[in-house]
């Protein structure tokens, strides 16, 4: 029996969890660079909604007077980026959990079989 095809090593771009692995990666970096940029963007846009929202209030009543909290504009923004790095870290983990133990049983595997010139008995 030619085992050829048996004892071959096994690529590990052969494994979905790699693509997954490699996608992930990608992303994480992808979001790592574009992150300051999407706050600063972010924050503009939630500080021109609250001036709006504050002028059409004022317009509808305006005998009501401005209070202090409600002149005070937010500092931080309500949409962040955490949640996306958070389920990017956990896929990330997961991949790499599940690339790593794939290739290592490969590997297992490909040690527990016989070479071309071992017989068994």
């Amino acid at each position: 029996m030619n085992s050829s095809s048996t004892t071959a090593r096994y690529s590990i771009t052969d494994s979905p969890w790699y693509w997954v692995y490699l996608f992930c990666t990608a992303g994480a970096v992808a979001l790592l660079l574009a992150g300051p940029k999407f706050a600063a963007r972010q924050s503009q846009i939630e500080r021109k909604y609250e001036d709006r929202l504050h002028v059409a209030k004022h317009v509808a009543q305006p005998q009501l007077p401005v209070t202090e909290r409600e002149a005070v504009q937010r500092t931080t923004t309500r949409v962040m980026l955490w949640p996306l790095y958070a389920v990017l870290g956990c896929v990330l983990s997961v991949a790499w959990y599940k690339l790593w133990r794939h290739h290592k049983r490969r590997d297992d595997t490909l040690e527990s079989q016989p070479s071309n010139g071992e017989v068994t008995a």
